[in-house]
């Protein structure tokens, strides 16, 4: 489960070159934060999963400008649609990410 937190991690992230502000910050003797990397590994176990949130991350429900949960009809779909095996394991470790997500969301929020 730990992969998949840090994938939910990973999407919630900014991927911005910051080169140019590095360059900035160094000149003026300035340390940046540890910027993440732009890419992220994802091991062979947890693909399937990782394409399914791919296609599904645009299928949240939201009330009042707060997302609150992935939409199960759209997962199901591409479930189906993807003829994917083990429909059961994908779907909760899709919840790992999407719990995951949602907790950052909410954090940064307040």
């Amino acid at each position: 489960k730990k992969k998949l937190i840090e994938a939910a991690e990973y999407f919630c992230s900014s991927h911005e070159d910051n080169s140019e502000l590095e360059k900035q910050a160094q000149v003026l003797g300035l340390v940046l934060e540890e910027q993440k990397p732009k890419d992220f590994l994802v091991i062979p176990e947890v693909w399937n999963v990782i394409d399914l949130f791919c296609r599904v991350q645009t299928q949240w429900r939201c009330t009042g400008g707060v997302m609150y949960g992935l939409d199960y009809n759209a997962v199901r779909y591409f479930i189906d649609l993807l003829e994917i095996k083990n429909p059961l394991t994908i779907f909760e470790d899709l919840q790992v990410i999407e719990a995951k997500i949602i907790e950052i969301l909410s954090r940064e929020k307040k």
